[in-house]
């Protein structure tokens, strides 16, 4: 995930809005992935902000949801409802045309979250 904390802040404790373009605090950004052969290149692009669900690479977009993480010394809970999640196999078809939100929202719930 991709997000901006406070620079004096102590941990990543608070509630975070998905956005395209982060600029302030508070602010996650959306995840994405970019196919290169829809530009005549090799390769796949993707990061941002995404979860995995199973083997599925879940990638958040703005929308209604927020993401909560609660930082218990250095421990996480990660959770989020109403996540607005891009709809892959649209964009995938559309070659890179169609950037929309699946008609399913998602949700997230990771405790016991701690640095590798």
């Amino acid at each position: 995930m991709e997000l901006v904390a406070d620079a004096n802040g102590t941990s990543l404790s608070g509630s975070y809005s998905v956005k395209d373009g982060v600029n302030a605090i508070g602010q996650m950004a959306n995840g994405y992935y970019i196919d290169l052969a829809w530009y005549g290149m090799a390769g796949v692009m993707e990061g941002g902000s995404y979860y995995m669900k199973g083997e599925e690479k879940m990638y958040i977009r703005e929308g209604d949801g927020t993401i909560t993480i609660a930082d218990n010394a250095g421990t996480l809970t990660i959770t989020g409802n109403n996540l607005g999640i891009l709809n892959l196999e649209a964009l995938i078809s559309s070659g890179g045309a169609t950037w929309s939100v699946s008609e399913t929202p998602g949700s997230l719930n990771i405790t016991d979250a701690t640095q590798l």
